[in-house]
């Protein structure tokens, strides 16, 4: 019986590579954990954290994470504080202590200099911090985030960093929406933000990975053909003009001739985007 030919396939190796990261404090902890959420780091690492609560006891954490031997690599992250960094230099002198050499401090220790909060501020300013101390620092972040009196408690590291994602979110968004404004305006609409509106707002268009308008031309194939909204693009008679007669839907309560605050009220309230357009048409230029 003729043996056969083994499958030319090599090994596949599960196993990840696992490193250890004392972390500091609260600040430290949760802003490596939101990398971690965000799979900053390639999927070959499998990272572990680890909340010293405070700075003091950073080393004995280091100690007892590296002789548990789980990990293939075990790193420290936390401030250097203010100068002359004696604290700093403590975790420092220790951490070579333990290893039986001058420099292996150097080689495994993250810092902030003179705080993990000027890494994270980097996020929304590029102001400098003057001081690692977090109530000179509160109105910094107050001011970007909202948050009131911090002291870097994990609920005020959890708000802001809710802040800074919708802050992120509200930044694509605006984005998205000047690309698809300028779309929707070479193919000749004539009010961007009311045909946004009508059809739902940006999130009813799609956008590609770049966040640039795709399908907008199937969007609005129909409404060319659509009578109402004719009003909406040049090549279709041009802008909206009220038809007049008491009744009708079509009434421009802002013209002249037929001004009505009720009618003005119930459009507004009911329509604000069509309101715009109302006012825009009756010479009205200073908004809603």
């Amino acid at each position: 019986m003729p043996m056969m030919p083994m499958p030319n396939k090599m090994p596949k190796f599960f196993d990840k590579h696992k490193i250890c990261i004392i972390c500091e404090g609260n600040e430290e902890y949760q802003y490596l954990k939101r990398l971690k959420d965000l799979k900053v780091w390639n999927e070959q690492y499998d990272i572990s954290l680890v909340n010293a609560g405070g700075n003091g006891n950073i080393p004995a954490r280091y100690q007892d994470r590296y002789q548990n031997g789980a990990d293939e690599l075990v790193l420290v992250f936390c401030d250097t504080e203010k100068k002359p960094h004696e604290q700093y230099e403590d975790i420092k002198r220790k951490i070579n202590e333990f290893h039986g050499v001058d420099n292996a401090a150097k080689e495994v220790i993250i810092f902030g200099n003179p705080c993990t909060m000027q890494i994270i501020s980097k996020h929304w300013t590029d102001e400098n911090l003057k001081s690692p101390a977090k109530p000179v620092n509160a109105p910094l972040i107050k001011k970007y985030t909202d948050v009131e009196n911090y002291k870097g408690r994990a609920d005020q590291i959890e708000e802001y960093e809710s802040e800074i994602e919708t802050l992120k979110t509200d930044a694509l968004n605006t984005a998205k929406t000047y690309a698809l404004k300028e779309q929707l305006s070479k193919a000749g609409v004539t009010d961007a933000d009311y045909l946004i509106y009508k059809q739902g707002g940006i999130d009813k268009f799609t956008f590609d990975k770049d966040g640039k308008p795709v399908g907008v031309d199937d969007i609005l194939k129909p409404l060319r053909e659509d009578k109402t909204y004719s009003h909406l693009f040049a090549e279709k008679g041009g802008a909206y003009t009220p038809k007049g007669g008491s009744g009708s839907s079509d009434v421009n309560p802002w013209a002249k001739e037929t001004f009505n605050l009720t009618k003005q009220g119930e459009i507004y309230k009911n329509d604000p985007a069509k309101a715009k357009v109302l006012m825009q048409e009756a010479g009205m230029t200073g908004g809603i």
